[in-house]
């Protein structure tokens, strides 16, 4: 049986038939740096991004599963207080909209990305998210920043994007973004 963390379409980034996670000090950090962004925004009522960077293979996506798996849902809406969703290779920024409310409501709706956003945004307030988990962040482009810089700012959500480490030069470069980013996290491949 697979975990229930596990894709079963995403062979990649699945663990052996059979085998847990190991809880490797990367993993732990990772784990807990999760938690203190939840944690912040209840305690201050403010909302921060993160970005969690390492090398491909490093464990990040397993790091991802095992962190969404120990979630509790939620008794009122049915959703953990946080999601993950994952970006596809050349996404676009409506093409990361639709992923985001068809991970949200389970369905697609919208025809243009400006609609879409305003749809995201309510079902992550209807949801009552905390957190919104970016994986393979580091195929973003400027566009699906923007798309998530404005979702943030409308919603008050916290947003962690986990990529390559590439993704810091897009960060970086626009003001808009690198002054949004609370918490940087090397993932490391030593324990």
């Amino acid at each position: 049986m697979i975990p229930e963390y596990a894709d079963a379409l995403d062979f990649e980034n699945r663990l052996p038939f059979g085998q847990q996670p190991i809880m490797t000090h990367s993993v732990k950090r990772f784990h807990a740096c999760m938690q203190f962004m939840m944690q912040s925004r209840e305690e201050t009522g403010y909302a921060t991004m993160g970005v969690v960077t390492g090398d491909a293979g490093v464990g990040k996506t397993i790091a991802v599963q095992t962190y969404l798996q120990a979630l509790v849902p939620r008794a009122y809406s049915g959703f953990p207080a946080c999601v993950s969703i994952k970006v596809s290779p050349r996404s676009t920024a409506k093409a990361l909209a639709k992923t985001l409310i068809a991970t949200l409501n389970g369905e697609h709706a919208g025809h243009n990305v400006y609609d879409m956003e305003a749809v995201a945004s309510e079902a992550i307030r209807r949801n009552d998210l905390d957190l919104v988990l970016i994986d393979e962040g580091d195929w973003l482009n400027v566009e699906s920043f923007e798309l998530l810089r404005h979702i943030f700012d409308r919603t008050g959500w916290s947003i962690v994007i986990v990529g390559l480490p590439r993704i810091l030069r897009v960060i970086n470069r626009h003001e808009k973004f690198v002054s949004r980013v609370g918490l940087h996290m090397e993932f490391l491949l030593v324990n």
